[in-house]
């Protein structure tokens, strides 16, 4: 089963202004593993950083996390704010068909029953730890 992971730090913007890319990681497991690429962005530049993870208690902890995103609520479609808080969009992909998906529309376009949707602080801790053990992965 082949997988790919992509995390998009910088969601959420102000008004009419879009959002600012600040990171983007994807990962794509591989037979052997894993690769992690991880871009930072700053103005004009960028730099990236690519880790390849080999079948073992790394990958399995890594794999581990991917899952428990599964466990979270999903949106039908992208919303108008940030209810998980992190400013982090995920989508996750298995054999090509997206399994979990959060993200946040930019733009003011949105109808009223979607400003009522919210998350538990329970659900919005669980997200944050998640993003932040994916990211953890890409330290060097």
């Amino acid at each position: 089963m082949a997988f790919h992971i992509r995390l998009i730090k910088g969601i959420v913007g102000g008004g009419f202004i879009g959002p600012k890319v600040e990171s983007s990681i994807d990962i794509q497991t591989t037979s052997a593993g894993a690769t992690i690429e991880k871009t930072t962005y700053s103005g004009q530049n960028s730099t990236t950083f690519t880790k390849d993870i080999n079948k073992g208690s790394e990958y399995d902890a890594l794999m581990e996390n991917i899952s428990s995103f599964e466990k979270l609520p999903s949106f039908s479609h992208p919303i108008p704010s940030d209810v998980f808080g992190k400013n982090t969009s995920v989508v996750i992909t298995k054999d090509g068909k997206v399994t979990w998906a959060y993200g946040v529309q930019s733009g003011c376009g949105y109808n009223e029953l979607d400003a009522e949707i919210s998350a538990s602080a329970d659900t919005k801790s669980s997200y944050s730890s998640l993003v932040d053990n994916i990211q953890s992965f890409t330290d060097a």
